[in-house]
């Protein structure tokens, strides 16, 4: 199914994946225990980051994004 979401991006014209596929029930859990969770990598933009070291206000923004079901 991932594939059919990658071939779409690709006939459209999409020259830039950015994908996460961690789900976010995780990025929750690891907001509020962070120590659970040191090595939860996350693509930030442009970057990639441990998640719990990044500030609440781009955690809640990553936690936010707009997902795709496919």
């Amino acid at each position: 199914m991932v594939g059919a979401l990658l071939s779409s991006f690709l006939d459209l014209g999409g020259m830039i994946f950015q994908g996460n596929t961690t789900d976010v029930r995780d990025l929750i859990a690891a907001r509020e225990c962070p120590q659970e969770y040191p090595n939860l990598i996350v693509r930030v933009g442009g970057f990639s980051s441990r998640f719990v070291i990044l500030s609440p206000e781009l955690q809640e923004e990553i936690i936010t994004r707009v997902r795709h079901q496919v």
